[in-house]
């Protein structure tokens, strides 16, 4: 079905059904509605569309993107880019593989449907922690640099903050620090790689820091390499015995955290290699004393559940004295301190 001209116009294979065709009589009482014959059911359409992504998937042809055509004409295959292509060829023959041309591939089914044939002029670039992009949500990997000087390797961001009408990313002080610039991805001439900001504020004494970057209230939730992302519905300050979770771009989001009470200073190392000691941290403990974090995860948004979404809790900051401990900074630090900026909820 399609918006066209002044109306709309269903496409359709066969004659209508009852139901369909009584339907259609009601809708031309508010509006026009045309009925076109379709060469091609939707059902068959998406035959044809599941034979040719599984000869894709055994070909590892150049197609980045099989869709049907809304009138019941057939398929339309998008091609990868050139250069996209070409670097996708040259990782599979480092492998031993080798890549089949689409047309080729096309040419050489039985789909029974015609194909539209198409170049992309970019690249798919599927939302997730490693390809990410503005505005941004939590949760999502970055590394930090310094005109071309690599700072840190990998970090996570936190969650979205408000300050002065305008809104910024929060992640931990440690991972960088002016000038250094974020980047979402990794510089490693092939993955996803794009610049998030420059550091805004920091406040070190307490391992937090906004990049001047905008945001939305959204975080991702599941593993590294999840595309799932949940709303932030509220935020609020620690709570002994609580039951909390993270969302690390290194470990992905692990639960079962058990706040423990108390308010801690540690010693670590900041991104300029200089000691420094972090201020009024909070201590979670994993209740089934599994891993609770490793290195990257710095940064992440710390969160409880709030019905579909989550409530914001803090980010992370460090490892504890063994593996199932890690510290975190509380919001009341980044709320009622020098940053003065409030996690952005919806």
């Amino acid at each position: 079905m399609a918006y066209e001209g002044d109306g709309v116009t269903l496409y359709y294979k066969g004659s209508l059904p009852a139901a369909m065709a009584s339907a259609v009589a009601d809708a031309r009482r508010i509006g026009p509605v045309t009925v076109k014959m379709a060469a091609f059911s939707r059902a068959e359409l998406h035959r044809a569309q599941a034979q040719l992504a599984a000869a894709d998937k055994l070909g590892h042809s150049n197609i980045q993107a099989i869709g049907t055509l809304d009138d019941g004409s057939g398929l339309h295959v998008e091609r990868m880019p050139p250069a996209t292509a070409e670097k996708m060829r040259a990782k599979l023959a480092s492998k031993g593989l080798t890549s089949k041309d689409a047309d080729t591939l096309v040419a050489g089914l039985n789909l029974g449907v015609p194909v539209k044939m198409t170049t992309a002029t970019a690249p798919i670039n599927p939302l997730s922690r490693e390809s990410d992009f503005s505005p941004w949500s939590g949760g999502a990997e970055f590394e930090t640099w310094r005109d071309l000087e690599k700072r840190s390797d990998w970090c996570t961001t936190g969650f979205t903050v408000a300050k002065n009408s305008r809104t910024y990313m929060l992640t931990a002080a440690h991972c960088m620090t002016a000038p250094d610039v974020a980047y979402n991805g990794h510089f490693d001439g092939d993955a996803y790689f794009a610049e998030i900001g420059p550091v805004y504020q920091e406040d070190w004494e307490h391992d937090v820091l906004l990049i001047d970057a905008p945001g939305e209230a959204w975080i991702y939730d599941g593993g590294v390499n999840t595309t799932i992302r949940k709303p932030v519905h509220s935020w609020g300050y620690r709570t002994v015995n609580e039951l909390l979770c993270h969302s690390g771009s290194r470990s992905g989001t692990i639960c079962g955290l058990k706040t423990q009470g108390g308010e801690y200073t540690i010693k670590g190392v900041d991104s300029d290699g200089d000691l420094t000691y972090m201020n009024d941290l909070g201590l979670v403990e994993q209740i089934d004393h599994l891993a609770a974090g490793q290195d990257g995860d710095s940064g992440g948004p710390v969160f409880s559940l709030d019905g579909d979404g989550v409530r914001a809790k803090g980010t992370v900051t460090a490892g504890g004295n063994a593996p199932y401990y890690l510290y975190f900074a509380d919001l009341d630090e980044v709320v009622g301190g020098p940053l003065a900026a409030t996690p952005l909820t919806q």
